[in-house]
């Protein structure tokens, strides 16, 4: 796994800048950004507004209590994303006290021992990896839905779910429409967007947590969108890495992360494929979307999604249109256990037309139930528990 530490130096003397740059250059992954220090402090006060870097390492100056002012300040609001390092050539212990007590990681005295800084950042990145790691690693963390066949309903039931685990389990959950030409999980949602996911995917140097909060679109409800730009987006522009930074962006700011995923198979969307579980492969129990079914689930293994990883939703169940027999799909696609969310046309239609959640069109609808159960199917393998009810698990598969 790729993992890129930003890091912004914020110095007195050129020369500390220099001894940092020489020593973090031979460490990869490390992206350095060094500022001089502004005098009388406040260097750090921007920080955290415009930008969200992992690591921030000040040199204070003597009796710089402004600058513990905004090292408080900076750790108090950024929820332990940000670490802070200090060096020195002129220490007041009271100041030195003072960063220790609000959460400065180390203070290294001058001439400064490069090794120690760069073994305390390996561990940072070490940290960074292991958590990054642990969220793809959990089901029900980061979770994509695709399309076996055009128009199976997979942004209907992402959206909704996504909607669920917000209002139901007061979840902080991201909602992402990579579907960069046709997308339209804002749309659905009535949202009014300024920014979009090309944004940052055609921007991959860009990527930090204060930029991804800034494309974010928030709905009444808390869930947060990033939406689909609703015009033909480059996909040829999209480089290698670029979606992998954008969802590890995503998953250190969010508990749950829903995508909607275009039915493209290119090296950006098996990068998405290969950082997600489940992979919710929406279909309906006919010949033609079975066929296609049965050939995704056959190739994604062979692109380093792994089987085990990778989940069916036969949609609009039962309904009246419907040729193959559950059973028969199951056999077909060997599998044993196929999602179910039943048929309910008119509502999927009303509420893709209002630009509201299915619960706002029928609350029982056996569709909004069957949404509701996969949300708590996917919330309950998140927290290591069982689905609740029996009932639930027979309604599901």
């Amino acid at each position: 796994m790729i993992i890129t530490l930003n890091v912004v130096a914020v110095v007195v003397h050129k020369d500390t800048g220099d001894q940092i740059a020489d020593a973090l250059s031979r460490v990869k992954g490390i992206n350095l950004s060094i500022r001089l220090a502004e005098r009388g402090g406040g260097s750090l006060s921007k920080i955290g507004e415009d930008e969200m870097p992992d690591v921030i390492i000040l040199e204070i100056n003597g009796q710089a209590g402004q600058d513990v002012e905004d090292v408080e300040e900076i750790l108090g609001r950024s929820d332990d994303q940000i670490k802070i390092f200090a060096t020195y050539r002129q220490g007041d212990n009271n100041i030195l006290r003072r960063l220790f007590r609000a959460g400065v990681k180390n203070i290294y005295p001058q001439p400064l021992e490069t090794q120690d800084l760069v073994l305390d950042l390996v561990e940072v990145m070490a940290e960074k990896r292991n958590r990054a790691m642990q969220a793809q690693s959990r089901k029900g963390s980061v979770t994509a839905f695709i399309n076996a066949k055009g128009g199976s309903g997979a942004t209907t039931i992402a959206t909704n779910v996504a909607h669920t685990l917000t209002v139901k389990y007061k979840a902080k959950v991201a909602l992402i429409d990579f579907d960069v030409q046709f997308g339209c999980a804002a749309m659905s949602l009535d949202l009014k967007f300024g920014a979009d996911v090309c944004n940052a995917i055609l921007q991959p140097d860009r990527i930090d947590p204060v930029f991804i909060k800034a494309l974010m679109t928030k709905h009444e409800s808390g869930l947060h969108v990033l939406a689909s730009p609703g015009n033909l987006c480059d996909i040829d522009g999209i480089k290698p890495g670029a979606t992998t930074a954008l969802l590890q962006g995503v998953i250190g700011l969010y508990d749950i992360v829903i995508i909607d995923l275009p039915r493209l198979f290119l090296p950006w969307t098996f990068e998405i494929l290969q950082l997600t579980y489940p992979v919710m492969l929406v279909s309906h129990n006919n010949l033609v979307t079975i066929r296609d079914t049965k050939l995704i689930l056959e190739h994604l293994p062979i692109r380093g999604v792994p089987a085990e990883r990778i989940e069916v939703i036969n949609n609009r169940a039962k309904s009246k249109a419907a040729s193959v027999d559950i059973s028969d799909m199951k056999k077909t696609l060997k599998i044993e256990r196929i999602h179910r969310v039943s048929n309910d046309y008119s509502t999927a239609m009303k509420a893709q037309d209002r630009g509201v959640p299915l619960v706002e069109i029928s609350r029982r609808s056996p569709l909004t139930k069957d949404v509701e159960h996969l949300a708590d199917y996917l919330y309950a393998a998140r927290e290591g528990q069982e689905p609740p009810g029996r009932g639930l698990m027979d309604r599901l598969f």
